[in-house]
């Protein structure tokens, strides 16, 4: 018999860093994503799309105009809601009957634009 319990079914630190969106709405930001960007509750971040690329976004701190961060799931994740953007990720997946929800790798070198940091989510192709 196998025991699952706080000490040995804890989070890893070797998950891969993502960005899930739903379709009620919710982006929310995994562990991993979050150590590497350094985000906490409280901040602020925006999400811009590649016009080049439909299925690449970027996520950015941004202090004035952001959405703001909280905790999310009891998980060590943070979230915020825009459904705009989430209907931005779930197009790409119109075909898909039913799909209600999409996750996207997010990238841990970011692209430098005017001294910030934009850092690329990846989204699957769609079937």
């Amino acid at each position: 018999m196998k025991i699952f319990n706080k000490e040995n079914s804890s989070w890893k630190s070797g998950a891969s860093p993502s960005v899930s969106f739903t379709a009620s709405g919710v982006i929310s930001l995994n562990r991993s994503a979050c150590e590497v960007i350094g985000l906490k509750a409280g901040m602020k971040v925006s999400i811009a799309q590649d016009e080049d690329d439909s299925r690449t976004l970027y996520l950015f701190l941004d202090k004035e105009n952001g959405f703001i961060l909280r905790d999310y799931n009891k998980s060590n994740s943070l979230a915020f809601n825009c459904a705009a953007v989430t209907k931005v990720a779930l197009s790409n997946y119109e075909n898909e009957d039913g799909r209600t929800s999409v996750r996207g790798k997010l990238i841990k070198d970011p692209q430098l634009v005017d001294k910030a940091k934009y850092y690329p989510i990846i989204l699957p192709k769609a079937e």
